[in-house]
């Protein structure tokens, strides 16, 4: 009976990497290590055309299963979020995958794909930097070509975001002193996959 149910699960795993787009087996597999390595941080900053350009947009960070973001003058909030996957409601987040080969970043040597990004109904031309060394995310970058109207990244619309991946085991923000509320995890509000 058990090996039955071992090969019902192997036979629904290859359904559902078939059904996602093939081109993007390898970016899928790399981002699903890097979203859910339990503690890191990332800062948003706008770049491209408009007065928002090199502004910073957010601080986020993700400790276990909690994630802390703060806007600048804003407080931080806190969600409570789950492992991270490559879907969204079933639908692939990544389509149309390229990898482009090997960049050089602060020293780093990492492997780089662009994508077709989609989740929550926002939608975005990607470009993801991987680290060679440890395979986790080291930057990425989005030009937002839709938003829902209720989207996260209300404003970005025609604008790149960037976010820079740092992965120190430090504490999270000290709640106390940034008045910090734990909030349920709605995907709509989150809007993203790091």
């Amino acid at each position: 009976m058990k090996l039955i149910w071992v090969w019902l699960c192997i036979f629904a795993g290859v359904a559902s990497a078939q059904a996602d787009d093939n081109t993007c087996a390898e970016l899928n597999a790399a981002y699903q290590h890097a979203a859910n390595t339990g503690r890191y941080q990332t800062v948003s900053t706008v770049t491209g055309t408009g007065q928002d350009s090199g502004k910073l947009w957010l601080w986020t960070f993700y400790y276990d299963q909690t994630i802390y973001v703060r806007k600048p003058d804003s407080p931080w909030l806190a969600y409570r979020r789950g492992t991270v996957d490559h879907t969204d409601d079933g639908r692939p987040v990544f389509q149309n995958c390229t990898k482009h080969g090997t960049e050089t970043m602060d020293g780093n040597d990492t492997t780089v794909f662009q994508t077709d990004w989609q989740r929550y109904g926002d939608k975005a031309v990607t470009k993801l930097w991987f680290s060679t060394e440890t395979g986790k995310l080291a930057q990425t970058e989005r030009f937002f070509t839709a938003l829902d109207e209720n989207s996260f990244f209300s404003g970005l619309l025609g604008q790149s975001l960037v976010d820079r991946y740092t992965y120190d085991r430090g504490p999270p923000p000290p709640l106390e002193e940034y008045k910090a509320y734990v909030l349920p995890l709605l995907p709509s509000e989150l809007g993203q996959a790091k």
